[in-house]
């Protein structure tokens, strides 16, 4: 069986992420398939760092400019029919939600951005608001089409089936992973000059992710000055991430300024991989206000890195992070500054939160990960092959 994994669209955090983690892995166990079974991947040559590890002659490298937004659905169009029958491919892998329907061939998609399917009654830019809607409408075709769906979360099962009508003998329930062993021989503080100049100081509340409406950063921001007299004028708020709708930022933006704390209230922007681990580790906690995920790769970092997490009651967060959290209800301003403070105050509840988190880390693994979606791409019973 000839499997090709579409890794295009895999530029987001959390879909880096993924690429890095799984390709490598995925190759592996391709190539030591008993049943010969093969495995290429389709990439552009911007994703060259995310699959150094890979062996080159399982990629098909993309060149020029990389195709994005109307401009990628354009090149799949054109492009993939003719890849797929060229390479003689039986399984097209997209590790996103959308895809063109390619005849002749099992497709096996994943639903890994819930922000279009529930993002009803945020306040976006109208861009914004066209794009998750065309992105919703097109996201349901493709799902009720694909052959199989990979699931990161139960609480995504549920909305495919209960919401999309998608049976559950289609669905490949999979969670993102984690290397827990090796980020811990990590060393904190490597990165401590860059993250200083970039306005860190020694003690410090983070939240992290891209800046869209869902994140609720201006909550964040709203608690931190509720309590930011009493946890003492040492500590700050770090906010890590970029987005680009207009409109949330400028929200951001505004909650900052009326802040009588803003001298404490720290953008670092994009951050690197590399300093992530150092933030995650440095912190005295980690928020997480989000109302809209899929899996939340950030909370399986957080909790890999040892943080104290700070979390919103939306699912999927109290699945993934499972009790090793100090829990708040989304939106309650004043019910997070009491969190953050209890946190902060008291040595012994971090201490009581990082030992939860690590343990609950050890429930996600790449490695386990990488096992169960090679046996997605391959392990197709008569019935579905008749499909």
């Amino acid at each position: 069986m000839k499997v090709l994994m579409h890794c295009l669209s895999q530029l987001s955090g959390g879909a880096k992420a993924y690429l890095r983690n799984v390709a490598p892995l995925l190759c592996q166990h391709f190539k030591n398939s008993p049943e010969g079974h093969t495995l290429k991947l389709l990439a552009h040559n911007e994703q060259r760092d995310l699959l150094e590890f890979v062996d080159p002659a399982q990629i098909i490298w993309v060149t020029g400019e990389r195709p994005a937004g109307k401009k990628r659905v354009i090149w799949e169009l054109k492009n993939l029919p003719r890849i797929i029958e060229s390479e003689g491919i039986d399984v097209f892998f997209n590790p996103y939600q959308i895809g063109p329907n390619v005849p002749n061939v099992k497709q096996v998609l994943m639903l890994q951005n819930m922000e279009p399917f529930l993002c009803k009654g945020l306040s976006y830019s109208f861009n914004s608001r066209v794009r998750n809607y065309l992105l919703k409408e097109w996201s349901t075709y493709c799902l009720k089409k694909a052959d199989r769906v990979i699931s990161i979360s139960e609480f995504v099962k549920k909305y495919l089936v209960q919401n999309l009508g998608i049976e559950k003998s289609r669905i490949r329930l999979i969670y993102h992973g984690t290397d827990q062993e090796k980020y811990l021989k990590l060393n904190p503080g490597r990165a401590k000059d860059v993250l200083e100049k970039l306005g860190v100081r020694e003690k410090f509340i983070l939240t992290c992710g891209s800046l869209l409406p869902y994140r609720r950063c201006e909550d964040v921001i709203g608690a931190f000055s509720k309590c930011a007299e009493k946890i003492g004028e040492n500590v700050q708020l770090v906010i890590a991430g970029t987005g680009n709708d207009k409109k949330c930022h400028q929200l951001i933006e505004n909650s900052i300024k009326k802040s009588p704390y803003r001298n404490r209230i720290c953008r670092v922007g994009f951050v690197p991989w590399e300093l992530m681990i150092d933030l995650y580790k440095r912190s005295l906690c980690c928020v997480l206000a989000t109302e809209i995920e899929a899996c939340s790769i950030i909370a399986i970092e957080a909790m890999t890195m040892g943080c104290a997490i700070i979390s919103s009651d939306c699912p999927p967060l109290p699945e993934i992070l499972n009790g090793s959290t100090l829990q708040f209800e989304s939106r309650n301003v004043d019910q997070l500054a009491n969190r953050i403070l209890h946190c902060v105050e008291d040595e012994n509840v971090r201490k009581k939160l990082k030992s939860l988190a690590l343990n609950r880390a050890k429930d996600f693994s790449w490695v386990k990960c990488g096992l169960e979606t090679y046996s997605a791409l391959t392990d197709w019973q008569q019935g579905e092959n008749d499909r």
